[in-house]
């Protein structure tokens, strides 16, 4: 009875961590006036010391003050955990970018890295299949709880290392992403108190 709980209980956050991949991961903000910072930095590292940069320098300053005489403008977007490859493939979304930039130490290759993100999903259902064949063979529930050790000790880990006030684009982290990780952490506990269970039982 015990086993048939456990396994229920983990399949169902694995059910949680499939839905999740279709909710909200990060919103990115960004504004007119840190746009408009951002660029003048940029600028002036390359046209420093030349009268040009004198004058386009003046023209930020005067976009900048006009920005904020008028009231700043702020720009939201919201990306899903199933649109990451896409948006990063087609370069279409920083916030999508930032956000696997921010799992990965290499952003090399960073369309097939993002691509990577589909095997959330797919460690959910492995996870659903391992749960009930678990009940049968502890060492199931080890692997399982193997797997999603990893990916929730990895994600937290990466999330709480991440410098977000850094980037042009500021991410905050949504509820899809937060409940993929504790999904996933229960699933580890889950496996951790099962097998401490069967072991003791031997």
């Amino acid at each position: 009875m015990k086993k048939m709980v456990m396994a229920a209980l983990a399949a169902l956050s694995a059910v949680v961590i499939i839905i999740s991949f279709f909710m909200p991961w990060a919103k990115a903000s960004t504004s007119a006036a840190r746009v408009a910072k951002s660029v003048k930095q940029s600028a002036g590292g390359v046209l420093q010391g030349t009268s040009l940069g004198e004058k386009v320098m003046t023209y930020f300053d005067v976009a900048a003050q006009a920005i904020s005489d008028m009231g700043d403008i702020k720009v939201k977007t919201i990306v899903r955990g199933c649109d990451i490859p896409t948006l990063v493939s087609k370069n279409s979304s920083n916030a999508a970018i930032s956000l696997v930039q921010m799992c990965v130490n290499d952003t090399n290759d960073l369309g097939k890295k993002a691509a990577l993100v589909y095997l959330i999903p797919v460690f959910a259902l492995m996870c659903i299949a391992l749960s009930f064949l678990g009940i049968k063979n502890i060492l199931f529930v080890a692997v399982m709880g193997f797997v999603s050790g990893i990916i929730s000790i990895a994600g937290f880990f990466k999330i709480m290392a991440a410098d977000m006030s850094s980037m042009v684009v500021q991410i905050s982290i949504e509820n899809g992403l937060w409940l993929t990780l504790w999904a996933y952490m229960a699933i580890f506990i889950i496996s951790v108190v099962w097998v401490s269970i069967a072991r003791n039982k031997d």
